[in-house]
């Protein structure tokens, strides 16, 4: 399973952009396809974006760092993109129902014990 992480959240007119720098080859990223489902990862503090290839689930890991940009971003409703930089070309991947995703999140997380304390402690503290 691969694994990457957001490392910066970029606002463009018409668009939200998540930037990661993948190792990996522009061919192969661009035959992932978005699952438009968001996990937690309370023990990493982090929301896991949903991507699958041919034969694995792939990470898109949104580190807690990021968390208080991202709450003012959502209110903007833009369509969210991960962009991979790769060393030949940028890949661009649209995280489809990315926001309602997240908002479901932060709603079932804020006050349940179930994430963890530091998990919801975060989530509160960053989407208020």
């Amino acid at each position: 399973m691969s694994k990457w992480t957001v490392e910066e959240i970029k606002v463009l007119e018409k668009a939200i952009e998540a930037v990661v720098t993948a190792e990996e080859t522009a061919d192969y990223i661009k035959k992932l396809i978005p699952a438009g489902q968001i996990l937690v990862d309370s023990n990493e503090l982090s929301f896991v974006y949903i991507l699958e290839d041919e034969n694995a689930l792939v990470h898109l890991r949104l580190p807690e760092q990021l968390w208080e940009e991202l709450n003012s971003l959502r209110k903007k409703e833009l369509p969210v993109q991960a962009v991979f930089v790769t060393k030949t070309e940028n890949v661009i991947i649209e995280l489809e129902n990315f926001h309602n995703e997240l908002n479901n999140l932060i709603e079932n997380i804020q006050g349940n014990a179930n994430y963890g304390e530091n998990m919801v402690h975060a989530v509160e503290t960053s989407f208020r």
